[in-house]
């Protein structure tokens, strides 16, 4: 191990020695190329280059500055993963939080089943010699060409062997990342001047393993290493999305549901990130009280959010491993939120259902679905309210023989005691002790008997009596 040590800084040493004397001939080996000597950032100045050019230049790039180590560094919040770039990191999603089989992960049946793998002029005729350069080179039949020139190759094969980015990610994990040992290969990153982003050239694996971590929230926004190439356009790679739904697809994107109310959270790179003061509302109290057993509830299993308001715990359930989530809620503008989100982060396994829990139809659609894990945060009392209210039902036992039937395992109920105005009413208020954490238990025992009280939050949201996160399996 010493031995490779050493050889390794020799190594080193040599190509830090080497370093001008490659630059020098790399600018002089591509003329579409300048380098500054103080910002160490290399730029294309030729605005009128096709895609042709771009790319034979992006090939020269990758292969000259391969063996010079960079001097540039940015930090991992500021790079764009591209199309491609955020597809490795939602295999690395797919793979760790939901176990999923390479044949159902968006990796291997979108991108690399539609690779983009070249340009041709849109003015030329495919069909004749112009397609034939492709399929001799690629010794492929089955080639696209859209209306803007770009080039599909497309397949139908799913790898049994999983992409080598899984393996990387186990080494970061354990290992730690080391910005000098990653330098060779270096990474290199694209700034378009047109967009302001800056987007991935190469080492992709390593900046989707650190991009994941990073969502994690397993390292910080570390500084990394990279050569960065300015070019006045989109883009210098040609790689993009083939179908309707990765076209759509904003898995890096930052989608911000507000501040208000009790889930205060953003997403990021389809994760749910929560946020706000440690003993306000928001959802952090409650995730500290269920995060220990929330993976054993949702895990390969069909959840359901009765009340789901804006969806942070639907898509807590989908990073934790949930087969599917359906998200109940009967206000049209939340339930709007929630397929925002299900659109903009291409969330298949997302249902939404705008309705009413004791309405005959919807109740009947959720009695067939059959559900395994039931979720019910600072909403059982309000069902119970409702249903004396409309005459439904009168306790939590009432309520519970309802509930239990369309789940066959488990349920998460945030309980707490009412004190809402509508209580002031005598008719409602005849039946306060109904609403009692003794009868809550009861009806619970009756229906769930393996059940257990996780903890008090601590902030107060409408009552004095405090909130108590309860689980309970049949």
């Amino acid at each position: 191990m010493f031995t490779i040590l050493k050889s390794y800084i020799r190594y080193k040493v040599k190509l830090i020695h080497n370093n001008s004397y490659q630059i020098e001939k790399f600018i002089q080996d591509e003329p579409n190329i300048n380098y500054d000597l103080v910002s160490h950032r290399y730029s294309i100045k030729n605005t009128n280059l096709n895609w042709n050019e771009r790319m034979s230049i992006r090939r020269n790039i990758m292969l000259s500055l391969r063996g010079i180590p960079p001097k540039s560094e940015i930090k991992i919040d500021n790079i764009f993963p591209g199309y491609y770039d955020q597809c490795l990191e939602r295999y690395l999603f797919q793979k760790v939080n939901q176990n999923r089989p390479n044949d159902e992960t968006c990796w291997f049946k979108f991108a690399q089943n539609n690779k983009c793998i070249g340009w041709s002029d849109p003015n030329i005729d495919f069909d004749t010699d112009e397609k034939s350069k492709f399929i001799d080179t690629l010794r492929q039949e089955n080639i696209e060409r859209d209306n803007k020139g770009f080039i599909f190759l497309k397949s139908n094969n799913y790898p049994k062997q999983d992409d080598k980015v899984l393996e990387l990610y186990k080494n970061i994990s354990k290992s730690k990342f080391s910005n000098y040992i990653s330098t060779y290969p270096p990474i290199i990153v694209g700034h378009s001047l047109e967009t302001n982003l800056h987007t991935i050239l190469s080492g992709r694996h390593r900046i989707a393993v650190l991009r994941y971590l990073r969502s994690q929230n397993k390292i910080s926004n570390l500084s990394l290493l990279s050569h960065i190439i300015e070019y006045p356009y989109e883009s210098l790679t040609v790689t993009r999305p083939y179908t309707r739904g990765c076209i759509d697809c904003k898995w890096a994107g930052i989608f911000d549901v507000g501040i208000k109310g009790h889930q205060n959270f953003y997403v990021r790179d389809g994760i749910a990130m929560m946020r706000g003061p440690e003993n306000g509302k928001g959802g952090l109290q409650q995730w500290k009280r269920i995060e220990p057993i929330f993976r054993s509830l949702v895990n390969k299993n069909k959840v359901l959010d009765v009340g789901a308001y804006k969806g942070l715990y639907c898509l807590k359930a989908i990073e934790y491993g949930a087969s599917s989530v359906t998200a109940l809620e009967p206000q049209p503008d939340f339930a709007s939120t929630i397929n925002k989100i299900k659109t903009l982060y291409h969330q298949n396994d997302l249902n939404i259902i705008i309705g009413d829990f004791y309405n005959t139809k919807t109740y009947q659609k959720l009695f067939d679905s059959k559900f395994d894990t039931l979720f019910f945060f600072g909403i059982i009392h309000h069902l119970l309210r409702i249903g004396i209210q409309k005459g439904i039902l009168l306790t939590f036992e009432d309520l519970f023989q309802k509930i239990s039937p369309i789940t066959k395992k488990h349920v998460l109920i945030e309980f707490s005691m009412p004190k809402e105005s509508s209580f002031e009413d005598p008719f409602l208020n005849r039946f306060y002790s109904n609403f009692s954490e003794q009868e809550f238990k009861k009806a619970l025992n009756n229906h769930f008997p393996n059940n257990k009280n996780l903890g008090r939050c601590n902030y107060r949201s409408g009552n004095a009596y405090g909130r108590y996160m309860y689980y309970g399996t049949k």
